[in-house]
């Protein structure tokens, strides 16, 4: 059913790309574990958009007289998942697409899982259904950054495979750029200004550490943001801030709230023809208006 609903919007989705030829999309992956279905994507939207680096769109962003080019594309990749370096940026090498990713500063040279790794581990233990590990989860989401670290000690660690400070570099080098997506990955509307200003200092030190330019190009964890932590992002030079809204952009973007468009690495080609055409975001304006 899924898959004929997102068929049957596919066949809208070059009027409304059409319709959205000026705005910037910009694509989140997370995990890229499937390279053949990767391929595919990247090859799509190689055809059919314009990706452009980070450079391109902070110059125009900062000089108004640089417009971005028709059917603007940024993709983008959070968190820094090890098969981010092992399964996409070969593909994304092959196809000479550049991209960016958003790590999560302590983990880099370590094998520490992600804090919502240890509550799925949990849940494959004892074998329950994934629909309760996801409330679990998005629990520890919504409540206070206090709360989530205590909830977080009765879920044992466990051990996974993390990027290393090498790995940034040659990720770098073949046009991957790296960007600051918090030294823990807390919800920052869930934070206190002291909370936000600690991970803003834990993530600069390790960047200078490791000589990466890209502290000052920032992702929130899970899309959240308030105006408190908008205010600590200026104050700690942040240029760009990506949000996590589903949506294409204006054609007048503001830099500290980029919308971005979810899309995994595994969905078929119909259902990503249709997220990055601006089909979601003409029906949610067509709500607005109506």
């Amino acid at each position: 059913m899924r898959n004929f609903y997102y068929y049957f919007l596919s066949i809208f989705s070059d009027v409304v790309r059409a319709l959205y030829k000026k705005n910037l999309r910009v694509l989140v992956f997370h995990k890229i574990h499937d390279q053949e279905i990767f391929s595919q994507q990247i090859k799509y939207l190689k055809s059919n958009y314009n990706i452009i680096d980070i450079a391109t769109l902070k110059e125009s962003i900062e000089n108004k007289d640089r417009k971005l080019p028709k059917y603007p594309l940024l993709i983008t990749i959070d968190d820094g998942d090890k098969t981010t370096l092992k399964n996409g940026l070969p593909i994304l090498i092959e196809q000479e697409i550049s991209s960016f990713v958003f790590i999560i500063t302590e983990h880099i040279n370590t094998n520490n899982s992600f804090w919502w790794e240890r509550i799925i581990e949990n849940g494959r233990k004892n074998h329950q259904p994934p629909s309760i590990t996801r409330k679990q989860i998005n629990h520890l989401k919504e409540v206070s950054n206090f709360d989530r670290l205590k909830l977080l000690e009765k879920y044992a660690p466990i051990k996974l495979e993390q990027l290393s400070s090498e790995d940034l570099i040659y990720m770098q080098e073949n046009n991957m750029f790296v960007g600051n997506h918090t030294h823990s990955h807390p919800m920052l509307d869930k934070c206190t200004e002291t909370e936000i200003q600690n991970e803003m200092d834990c993530s600069r030190l390790l960047f200078n550490k490791w000589n990466m330019k890209g502290f000052d190009i920032f992702a929130y964890p899970n899309g959240n943001w308030n105006e408190i932590s908008e205010n600590l992002l200026r104050k700690n030079n942040i240029h760009l801030a990506f949000l996590f809204d589903h949506k294409i952009n204006p054609l007048v973007i503001s830099p500290l709230r980029i919308s971005r468009i979810k899309v995994n690495a595994d969905m078929p080609i119909p259902e990503l023809k249709v997220k990055v055409s601006g089909i979601h975001t003409l029906i949610l304006n067509l709500k607005q208006v109506f």
